[in-house]
């Protein structure tokens, strides 16, 4: 018989504070293996000012992924959600940075009030905008072991030709384009930080993906090979940028197997 309450006693929540009477919390959902330090993903959602919650960021992955003796963790940062107003969303000319440190703040925080999650088995994970932010993090960070960037985004100025999602996003979100201000679109690209990258990494794309196109993928796995970083790159013939959530259910799993065995590997 279904249990309701079973999926909400195996999740946690990490609480990291800003200022008086404003919290930001985390989720971290516990696998089956008992109080023990276990390796702990952590999950970055898509889409700037999604109103995405940790819960349901969460449950892209864990059937897959929190069932197999690993932590799942995910937080809602300044960028990542809606809910909080505009001041909390907006990121326009500074993407990577206060929402990077925010991601960074919570790892420490879910660290030192959880106390199963291994410090030294840390994955990282996402897609579209949490792509992005994996591809960010891994330039900046070399503290997660193991990363799956998802249809992700590498340089903002391909992106702003290829992408399907309009010419005003750029100068929207990231308050330029490529003949305004090149310079700060390459300082907001995490291509530009390529050769810092030493975490091994794995790229799902899809080729009939328009939104994040495959280039951008393609171009941040060249780099890392090029940077002779352990990577791979995975992509899904006839699949689009909802292959996670509406592609072919033979695909979906693939997906999940190849994202939960590259963690296995590194994070072992």
């Amino acid at each position: 018989r279904d249990d309701p309450d079973r999926s909400r006693r195996r999740r946690r929540e990490a609480v990291l504070r800003r200022g008086p009477g404003r919290k930001m919390a985390a989720c971290v959902s516990r696998g089956p293996a008992g109080c023990r330090p276990e390796p702990c993903r952590w999950l970055e959602n898509g889409g700037l000012t999604d109103d995405c919650s940790c819960a349901s960021c969460i449950g892209d992955l864990s059937g897959g992924e929190a069932d197999r003796r690993s932590r799942l963790s995910g937080c809602r940062i300044r960028g990542g959600g809606d809910g909080r107003g505009g001041e909390f969303a907006r990121l326009k000319g500074h993407m990577g940075e206060q929402d990077y440190a925010d991601i960074m703040q919570f790892v420490d925080v879910a660290i030192e009030q959880i106390d199963y999650i291994d410090a030294d088995r840390l994955g990282v994970t996402g897609g579209s905008y949490g792509g992005f932010m994996t591809n960010w993090i891994i330039g900046h960070s070399p503290r997660f072991k193991a990363a799956a960037s998802q249809r992700s985004i590498a340089d903002w100025t391909s992106f702003h030709t290829l992408s399907d999602i309009g010419f005003t996003f750029g100068p929207s979100y990231v308050a330029a384009d490529p003949w305004t201000d090149h310079e700060l679109l390459w300082k907001q690209s995490p291509l530009a930080y390529a050769d810092k990258v030493q975490t091994p990494t794995l790229f799902i794309h899809s080729d009939e993906d328009y939104r994040c196109p495959l280039p951008e993928g393609l171009q941040m796995f060249g780099a890392l090979q090029y940077h002779k970083v352990p990577s791979r790159i995975v992509v899904f013939h006839a699949e689009n940028h909802e292959l996670s959530r509406g592609g072919r259910p033979l695909n979906r799993i693939k997906r999940l197997y190849e994202i939960t065995s590259w963690m296995e590997h590194y994070l072992k």
